[in-house]
């Protein structure tokens, strides 16, 4: 399921909250490595959750 642009995700163990928007900036001008992994998303090592809020 695709997510919105305003979706947010928070990392699993760093707890940072990061928005779509960033992390599609991130890995398109910073290089970070983003995959799709069931319902989240692994930035850079981290896995991200989508949070409702």
């Amino acid at each position: 399921m695709p997510y919105p642009m305003d979706t947010v995700f928070e990392g699993v163990e760093s707890r940072r909250r990061l928005s779509k928007r960033q992390i599609g900036y991130g890995a398109w001008k910073e290089g970070l490595s983003v995959e799709r992994v069931g319902d989240g998303l692994v930035v850079d090592g981290e896995r991200y959750e989508p949070v409702s809020e």
